[in-house]
């Protein structure tokens, strides 16, 4: 496989975690080498918890007080301008865990989407970190499936477990905590930093849709790559 760099964007409110994300992301990587983190931290200014960022050299740091903080989607596009010439563009949570050799796995998820439609991107409700040893749900992965809220105060894509298909197949929208691409089409559509506090219909539906509009699909992976912690909601994934 080429050397390609991926550029990984955490935008992090004030979760220690985020240093556990990133030390897992370089510990299960192929090529840890090749890859770059982009943080948008919003914590309080005498918050030492997060030094050990700075101590990364593969971290690119964009801290601001959590006064100032105006929702995901903000924060994220401080996120992406911290890019510079990676080929990959990975968006995740900063309490997120990972599967043995996760970089090569997404860049051939990718490659396989590609080869359905030559505008794709990778995105799915990833595992919870809790079950990433679970026989049940080693053969399932959360599909973007359907929408649970359509009215005029929102919108919320929802999905289920799927079995793991064979090929990549095409999803309702995405999760914002795991969204593969290539980086010259992140570059392309960026996050709106002005819709601030959004969320599930501001940062996936409209993204989505954006996408969409401009001959993109959107496509759940064949493996795990990536787990998220679900903590304070219900069970899931």
């Amino acid at each position: 496989m080429a050397k390609l760099k991926i550029f990984i964007s955490i935008a992090c409110f004030s979760d220690p975690d985020v240093i556990d994300t990133v030390e897992d992301a370089l510990a299960q990587a192929a090529h840890p080498e090749r890859l770059t983190f982009g943080i948008c931290l919003q914590a309080l200014a005498h918050d030492h918890s997060y030094q050990g960022l700075s101590d990364l050299s593969q971290v690119r740091l964009d801290r601001i007080p959590v006064e100032e903080a105006r929702g995901p989607i903000y924060a994220r596009s401080r996120c992406e301008a911290l890019m510079e010439d990676e080929d990959y563009f990975l968006q995740l949570d900063c309490h997120s865990r990972f599967y043995a050799g996760w970089d090569e796995i997404l860049i051939e998820e990718l490659q396989s989407a590609l080869a359905l439609n030559e505008r794709a991107v990778i995105s799915h409700y990833p595992i919870n970190i809790k079950n990433m040893t679970s026989e049940q749900h080693a053969p399932l992965i959360g599909h973007v499936n359907r929408y649970r809220q359509v009215d005029a105060d929102a919108i919320k894509s929802h999905g289920s477990l799927v079995t793991l298909p064979e090929v990549p197949i095409v999803s309702f929208g995405i999760s914002a905590a795991m969204l593969f691409m290539r980086s010259d089409d992140r570059r392309r559509f960026p996050y709106d930093p002005e819709l601030d506090f959004g969320l599930h219909a501001e940062e996936q539906v409209l993204y989505a849709v954006r996408l969409w509009t401009h001959g993109y699909d959107i496509f759940c992976p064949t493996r795990h790559a990536v787990a998220t912690d679900y903590a304070g909601s219900r069970d899931r994934i």
